[in-house]
């Protein structure tokens, strides 16, 4: 869908030139903070959908009649959706983000663009980058330029929709150690 090159070349600084281009992985993904999201999406979605079903068969149990019997199933519809969002949606919503996405890596920084509703470019100075971290998942990894953002202030949709992160980071890399390597390298801090 993207020729990586090609896409970066109008946001390159004069004399900048690409060492390595790539996607996040494809598809449903997991990550270690779903140990704890998992279980919390299902007691949420379960219990919104036990309220749900109740509701609707109370009000169906003392009748239609009674506009007062009508909000109970009103009130759950919002914590059903947000229950399904949480055990489902999010990981479809990140899967069709990731697709969306493609990075560079320059000689001098690293490239992130998000094309969405429009195009979205996040940019980092390698050689002022807050931190280098890399984090493997067997073949592949993830580089974060920038440190997480604690989840519940700024971007929360980050905590349950990771390529939403506004934090600048590859997600799920080919080649992750290789790339790390460059970024070091061009960062200036090569080991």
């Amino acid at each position: 869908m993207f020729d990586s090159s090609g896409d970066f070349g109008p946001f390159l600084q004069s004399g900048e030139r690409i060492v390595w281009t790539g996607r996040p992985s494809q598809g449903l993904r997991f990550s270690a903070r779903d140990v704890l999201l998992v279980p919390f999406s299902l007691l949420w979605g379960g219990f919104a959908i036990f309220w749900e079903t109740t509701a609707l068969a109370i009000n169906a149990r003392i009748g239609a009649g009674g506009s007062e019997a009508a909000i109970f199933p009103l009130f759950g519809i919002p914590f059903v959706l947000v229950g399904l969002y949480m055990i489902v949606g999010r990981f479809l919503l990140d899967a069709w983000v990731r697709s969306r996405m493609t990075y560079a890596l320059t000689d001098r920084r690293a490239l992130i663009l998000r094309r969405l509703l429009g195009e979205r470019l996040i940019t980092v100075t390698l050689a002022n980058a807050a931190q280098l971290r890399l984090t493997r998942h067997g073949a592949q990894g993830d580089i974060e330029f920038e440190p997480a953002r604690f989840p519940f202030f700024g971007n929360s949709w980050g905590l349950w929709t990771p390529s939403l992160d506004g934090a600048a980071r590859f997600i799920g890399i080919d080649d992750a150690a290789e790339v790390f390597r460059l970024a070091q390298r061009a960062a200036g801090r090569d080991v």
